[in-house]
This record gives C-alpha cells, sequence and structure tokens, in this order.
C-alpha cells in the first residue's frame, strides 16, 4: 500500500470521502492515487477514477473497494479472490460498477512510500519540498528525485516531513488537487 492515511491537519471532521467508479481492465488497491476518468458511467453518473500518473492532478487516495451495493467484494472481478489487489472487469463502468470510496481532502495527511532512499535528493526528507509520484512500476510511489524546494517548483503533494512511525517514508498531503486545484498547504 503506497499510501497510509495518518492524520487530518484539520481533525477527523476533515475528511472528504466520495465514492467513483473504478475504470475498467484495471489493477486497484487501498492506498492508491486516483486521478479523474473520462469513463461512461451509468447510475446516476458518479464519475470514474483511474490510476494517477505523475505531473496531472490527484482526485484523491483510495480508502475502499466496494461493490455497487456498498459491500467489499468477494472476487477480485476476474474470477480470483479478492485479498490485496481488485481487477475490474472489461465492462467495469457499464457493468458491475465496482467503486472506491476516495478521501479527496486535501488536509488528509499520509504516509508515503518513496522510489528511493529518503534523503538521497535535497529536500525529499524536509517539510515543504513538493514529491510528483513516480512513472512505471512503481507509479503508486513518490518519486524521491522530483523533490523541488517550494522557492523553485511545484509537485502533485506537499511534503510534511519525515514520518516518525516509519522513518523511510515522508508524510504528504495532495497539493496538486482535481477538485480545488493547487491547495496551497
Amino acid at each position: 500500500m503506497a499510501f497510509k492515511y495518518r492524520f487530518n491537519l484539520i481533525g477527523e471532521s476533515g475528511r472528504i470521502l466520495r465514492k467513483y467508479v473504478l475504470d475498467a481492465s484495471t489493477d486497484f488497491q487501498v492506498g492508491d492515487a486516483v486521478m479523474a476518468g473520462t469513463g461512461a458511467v451509468d447510475a446516476g453518473d458518479l464519475g470514474e477514477v483511474v490510476t494517477a500518473t505523475a505531473g496531472l492532478r490527484v482526485v484523491g487516495i483510495i480508502q475502499a473497494i466496494i461493490t455497487s451495493r456498498g459491500v467489499s467484494p468477494s472476487s477480485d472481478g476476474c474470477s480470483g479472490a479478492f485479498i490485496d489487489a481488485y481487477r475490474t472487469p472489461a465492462n467495469n463502468e457499464t457493468g458491475l460498477q465496482i467503486s472506491a470510496i476516495v478521501d479527496i481532502s486535501p488536509n488528509s495527511v499520509y504516509s508515503a512510500d518513496l522510489d528511493d532512499t529518503i534523503g538521497t535528493t535535497t529536500g525529499s526528507n524536509r517539510a515543504f519540498y513538493y514529491l510528483d509520484l513516480d512513472t512505471g512500476v512503481a507509479n503508486q510511489q513518490l518519486n524521491e528525485a522530483s523533490a523541488a524546494a517550494p522557492s523553485t517548483g511545484s509537485g502533485q503533494f506537499v511534503s510534511h516531513g519525515i514520518d516518525p512511525q516509519d522513518t523511510n517514508n515522508v508524510l504528504v498531503s495532495i497539493h496538486e488537487t482535481f477538485l480545488v486545484g493547487d491547495s496551497g498547504l
């Protein structure tokens, strides 16, 4: 799990949880960062989310994977057991509509994995630095080399410093959020 919820900057009443249909033919896990998709969704047009990629605005972080009726699925969508990852079927948007409960609050703080040793790049271990998602197979980790000082750049996530519960991770909040633009946090 790449992003692990720790706390909300304005207290637990500050979390904003929203339901979105998951993109078809894709693997999803709790803790994945997602961005807005464009797939056709029936049943009230909940909106679709896809796996987030580097450099694009983030909708939020998956907190739960549920069926259209609001319970945890028993299989993974492709005839396997749902244990850790859920692979959505090819017609998910118009068929099963397996969905995610997504935390969209820019005030939520997450412990995030980095793709390299923390502190290798100046600032990847410091508060107020910006970081982007990694690309490729590690796209649910932060790109350690993308660390940018607040005076020189920006990024999808803003750091609150090293996670005291896991010193190999940083605490981050969504900065480049799809729903409200740059949060400015």
